[in-house]
């Protein structure tokens, strides 16, 4: 099975990622060709985790964000913020720890 994404006026072809069995770096491909396919590589970086294993949520209207242990182990994560600065997680197992935007 495969996949076509178009990006900057040219076609290319991938294996389709569906085809994948679920792991979190598996997601986080998969998010990753997202952001490629619709242009938007640049905005990737603003509240995304180190940590395949976290994600981040983002509520503009509410003014909060939270970070997800989507684990049952504990798990730490650095998240990238949009002026440039990243702040340090520490996660219990299936955690979520809220902050304000």
């Amino acid at each position: 099975e495969m996949v076509h994404l178009q990006h900057s006026n040219c076609c290319k072809t991938f294996r389709t990622i569906s085809g994948l069995p679920y792991s979190a770096a598996n997601a986080r491909l998969l998010e990753r060709a997202l952001f490629w396919a619709s242009h938007n590589e640049g905005k990737y970086a603003a509240y995304s985790s180190s940590n395949p294993e976290c994600e981040v949520a983002v509520f503009p209207d509410a003014g909060q964000y939270c970070v997800i242990n989507n684990t049952d182990r504990p798990q730490s994560t650095d998240v990238a913020l949009p002026d440039g600065s990243v702040e340090h997680f520490d996660l219990d197992q299936s955690a979520i720890a809220w902050r304000n935007l």
